[in-house]
C-alpha cells in the first residue's frame, strides 16, 4: 500500500489544519502590511525557515504556523475573491481557518454568503480590527468598519454577538463599552 493518511508521499507528517490568510481586501496599503509575503499568492518560499524570508508584516505568525508542522498556509491573492464551494485559490471549502488582519476593502455580498457557509460548515473565522483613524489609503474603509459591515449590516448580522466601535470590543453594539464576559461559541 500507499502512504499511511497522516503523512505525505516524501513520509512527512501532513499538516493537521489548512489556513487561509487574506491578502486581496486592501490588507497592505499606505504603511498598512498586514499579509504573511508581499509576493501573492502564496509566500515565496514555500517552506521557510525563518520569519525574514517572507516579506510581510504578520510573517512572523505564518511562518510560526508552517514551522510547527500542524499547519498549511496560504495566502489569498489581490484580485482574489473568497467562495464556498466555487473552486480555486479562493474556495475555503480547502480550508479550516480563515484570517483576514486589518482588511480595508469590504467584503463582497457572496464574499460574506460564502464566510457565512464556511463558518457554519465549521471553518475558524479569525478577524482582525484597527481602530478609528486608521485609515490607510483615501480609497480605502477602516478595518474596524469593514468587518462590521460583515458582522452588523452584513450576512452574519447579529450571528456573533459583537461588533467593533474602532476602540473595543462590545456585546451591545457600537457604544464603547467593552465586553467584560468572554465571547462564546455561536456556532
Amino acid at each position: 500500500g500507499g502512504p499511511d493518511a497522516g503523512t505525505s508521499d516524501l513520509g512527512a507528517p501532513r499538516p493537521e489544519f489548512r489556513v487561509l490568510f487574506d491578502a486581496a481586501h486592501k490588507n497592505s496599503v499606505g504603511n498598512a502590511d498586514w499579509v504573511l509575503d508581499g509576493r501573492s499568492p502564496d509566500p515565496v518560499p514555500t517552506h521557510p525557515i525563518s520569519e525574514s524570508q517572507w516579506s510581510g508584516g504578520i510573517s512572523a505568525w505564518g511562518v510560526g504556523l508552517h514551522r510547527s508542522r500542524r499547519y498549511e498556509v496560504r495566502q489569498l491573492g489581490a484580485g482574489t475573491a473568497l467562495t464556498f464551494g466555487g473552486g480555486g485559490s479562493g474556495d475555503l471549502r480547502g480550508f479550516d481557518a480563515f484570517v483576514s488582519d486589518e482588511p480595508e476593502a469590504p467584503f463582497t455580498t457572496a464574499e460574506q454568503a460564502a464566510l457565512m457557509q464556511f463558518v457554519e460548515g465549521g471553518g475558524g473565522l479569525f478577524l482582525v480590527a484597527d481602530h478609528a483613524g486608521a485609515q490607510r489609503c483615501t480609497t480605502c474603509i477602516e478595518a474596524w468598519r469593514v468587518i462590521n459591515g460583515f458582522l452588523v449590516t452584513g450576512a452574519a448580522a447579529g450571528a456573533f454577538g459583537i461588533a467593533c466601535d474602532g476602540n473595543t470590543i462590545g456585546r451591545t453594539g457600537l457604544t464603547g463599552s467593552s465586553s467584560d464576559v468572554p465571547v462564546t461559541m455561536h456556532f
